[in-house]
């Protein structure tokens, strides 16, 4: 089970905390009119059915429709997870907006979902927040589209300390691929994607940087490659 880290459930209390009340209060006002358009979040699922990913998917898209009822939400999958949700009569079909079913090659579920969250800057057209499931949305995320920078993401373990970023896990995979650290070291389970040009070639650079160290073979972690290819600022923003 993936474990909750990155700033989970506070994202969008650090970005109100730095608007006036008045501010918060306009913002609460333009999300209740009917037909605006909400944040697109999207959710990368790999699940056998009646599993721990896809119930803690679940709560998370739920804390989401309850703080933002006016977001749009997709979920990207593989097909034997799609399938898989078919056949158990997963409510999560029903509760989403879409579902993603893309074809990828055969592998373990944790190869599957890396492959697919590596890559979701190229399926997802436009500006978007990718989520893990193990979220909580606590307050309106609609302060995210006024965001410039094409990705946004965490310091990992949400920790201001460097050491404390980077996991023994990917210190491993690092030194494979004798790549150096950068700093913030960021975590891969909360991340802006603007839809520009810039955050399509990211995702790009990503995926590959990924799989790569998959084929090395490294250790396949997903975090040093996010970190050694995410575009610097004003390109990025890095969120406390």
């Amino acid at each position: 089970m993936p474990s909750a880290n990155s700033f989970r459930g506070v994202l969008s209390s650090k970005l109100h905390n730095n608007l006036s009340a008045k501010a918060r209060n306009a913002l609460y006002c333009i999300e209740s009119i009917t037909g605006l358009p909400g944040v697109r979040v999207v959710y990368c699922v790999t699940s056998s059915g009646g599993d721990p990913y896809e119930a803690m998917t679940l709560v998370s898209l739920r804390t989401l429709r309850r703080t933002n009822p006016s977001a749009r939400v997709t979920i990207v999958c593989d097909s034997c997870t799609h399938e898989a949700l078919r056949v158990s009569g997963s409510p999560l079909l029903e509760e989403a907006d879409a579902i993603r079913d893309v074809k990828i090659p055969e592998g373990t579920a944790g190869y599957r979902n890396r492959f697919l969250k590596t890559q979701l800057g190229l399926l997802i057209e436009g500006p978007f927040l990718f989520l893990d499931s193990d979220t909580v949305v606590r307050r309106s995320l609609f302060p995210l589209l006024w965001l410039r920078p094409d990705i946004a993401a965490a310091p990992n373990h949400s920790s201001d300390s460097f050491d404390e970023q980077v996991w023994d896990e990917d210190r491993a995979h690092l030194q494979k691929m004798g790549w150096q650290v950068k700093h913030p070291y960021l975590n891969s389970g909360v991340i802006w994607y603007r839809g520009t040009p810039a955050s399509r070639n990211f995702s790009k650079i990503w995926h590959l940087s990924w799989l790569d160290g998959v084929k090395k073979p490294a250790v396949g972690a997903i975090r040093p490659p996010l970190t050694m290819h995410s575009p610097r600022p004003p390109l990025s923003a890095f969120i406390p």
